[in-house]
């Protein structure tokens, strides 16, 4: 699988994880994006697909398995993050939601040193290489529900802010990487199948959730078939999201709350949904 990419104006080569054309200046194409879009990606990726409806089909349960094709269309992109982080964010849409490779330069946060903190950095280091600094991290959701293990505030984004940026993994990065064989050698392939574009997102869930839907899963099962917490957020169950480039209050599109809320926050919470509302935000 090839990594570069070709120019479209100039037409020459660069590398795949070039956010612009180093020859002519010009920008290129987000290139988480066009990694998933490459034709090697999506012909991985339509093979497991096939391979799912085709099961689906031997078992009597393709009409279920078509049904939660075409509610996972309409999934949503979803940050959580704790209460005091968003209420930085809806103060102002000049504030920027940094990345965790942002916060450590400039001295806000200091690493731990402890082991989910090494596979991290190992992680984004082969799946975004040096551009691992402008990758932010959501969860596929169908109610605009997130992984209260990274905090009490669910953060819907706006779909018309980042479905030309966004691509798809089929699980956490760093619990993917765990569960596949890394070879040096092979790391161009180590991706093949289990990766999607946006607009391929229902694919990859049928691809990856097809074994468990069966004749008696129900609609209001669907969400919990593509979302669910976990006692720790190694265990959690989700589609990630990748999203390139910057989120701010204007890329939200609705804010939610943990069910699990700690009472001492309540002052920060109603501050919150007054601000956010002011920038157009819904509050669920």
């Amino acid at each position: 699988m090839s990594t570069t990419a070709e120019c479209k104006e100039c037409k020459n080569l660069f590398p795949s994880f070039a956010d612009q054309c180093p020859h002519c200046g010009r920008p290129g194409l987000f290139p988480n994006v066009s990694a998933a879009e490459k034709k090697e990606e999506k012909e991985a990726l339509h093979t497991r697909y096939e391979k799912s409806l085709e099961e689906a089909k031997k078992k009597g349960s393709l009409a279920n398995l078509e049904n939660f094709e075409k509610a996972t269309e309409y999934a949503v992109a979803v940050m959580a993050r704790p209460a005091h982080e968003l209420l930085r964010l809806v103060s102002d849409d000049s504030e920027i939601y940094a990345t965790y490779y942002q916060r450590i330069e400039r001295g806000a946060y200091i690493p731990k040193g402890e082991k989910w903190d090494k596979l991290r950095q190992l992680t984004d280091s082969i799946l975004f290489q040096n551009q691992r600094e402008k990758i932010r991290f959501a969860v596929l959701s169908l109610e605009g529900r997130g992984l209260s293990n990274y905090g009490e505030c669910f953060i819907t984004m706006r779909d018309d802010m980042i479905s030309y940026r966004s691509s798809v993994l089929e699980e956490n990065s760093v619990m993917f990487i765990m569960h596949h064989s890394i070879n040096p050698n092979n790391l161009d392939k180590l991706l093949l199948g289990y990766r999607a574009s946006w607009a391929d997102r229902s694919e990859l869930c049928v691809a990856k959730l097809g074994s468990r839907i069966d004749t008696s899963t129900q609609q209001k099962d669907f969400p919990y078939v593509i979302l669910n917490d976990g006692t720790s957020s190694d265990q959690d169950e989700f589609i990630e999201v990748h999203i390139w480039g910057s989120v701010t209050i204007r890329t939200v599109k609705s804010i939610s709350f943990s069910s699990k809320l700690d009472k001492t926050l309540e002052a920060i919470i109603e501050a919150i949904k007054q601000k956010a509302i002011k920038f157009g935000v819904t509050i669920n």
